[in-house]
C-alpha cells in the first residue's frame, strides 16, 4: 500500500477522491502505518472519504484522523 499512495502522488493527473472501504479504512485512524502517506495524498488536494459503516464495525470511528466520513448509500453512488 505504502507504494501505492507513493505512486498515485507522482501522477501527473491526480484522482479527485480515494474511497476507503472495508478493511482499507484502517489506514486512516490514528496509530496507522500508512497515515502519513494518505495524509499527504489529501495534502495534494485528493478528497479522501471513509465509509463510516465500516469504520463501526471495527470499532475506529472515534479514531479517524483523515478524511470524511459517508455512507454506503452515497459510496454507491460515486
Amino acid at each position: 500500500m505504502k507504494t501505492f499512495f507513493q505512486t498515485l502522488s507522482d501522477l501527473d493527473r491526480l484522482p479527485s477522491k480515494i474511497v476507503f472501504m472495508h478493511g482499507s479504512v484502517k489506514h486512516t485512524v490514528k496509530n496507522s502505518k500508512m497515515l502519513k502517506q494518505v495524509k499527504n495524498l489529501e495534502d495534494l488536494e485528493i478528497e479522501i472519504v471513509v465509509c463510516g459503516t465500516c469504520l463501526d464495525y471495527y470499532g475506529l470511528k472515534e479514531d479517524l484522523a483523515v478524511g470524511r466520513i459517508s455512507n454506503f448509500l452515497r459510496l454507491l453512488l460515486f
